[in-house]
């Protein structure tokens, strides 16, 4: 299962360097470059997907354009659910806020 086994990695890359912090930044750099370059590389990033009918981190063509195409992950019964659940939670959590939104009259500038 996917979830299962990037859940640790973090953990895992604390425990061999001490930190994640240069990570970060090298995933930026990928990112970076393959819109400045046109590379057109498949990197895990957020963003819409029809299927789901909200932005979740799945497989994205990354070229100048920005994201050119996403590609669909095939998934077992138990990792469809968890990813069904992980989208009522985010649409949740959209909806909260945006009732807060509504009562306050907006976000504060």
């Amino acid at each position: 299962m996917i979830a299962a086994a990037v859940k640790d990695k973090a953990h895992e890359i604390i425990r061999a360097k001490g930190a994640t912090s240069f990570g970060i930044a090298a995933v930026v750099t990928l990112l970076c470059e393959s819109i400045l370059f046109d590379q057109r590389q498949i990197r895990p990033v957020s963003c819409w997907q029809d299927s789901w009918g909200c932005c979740l981190s799945m497989p994205a063509v990354i070229g100048r354009q920005g994201i050119l195409s996403t590609i669909t992950v095939p998934l077992d019964g138990e990792e469809r659910e968890a990813l069904e659940l992980c989208k009522q939670s985010i649409k949740g959590i959209i909806e909260s806020v945006s009732g807060i939104e509504s009562m306050e009259g907006g976000l504060p500038s």
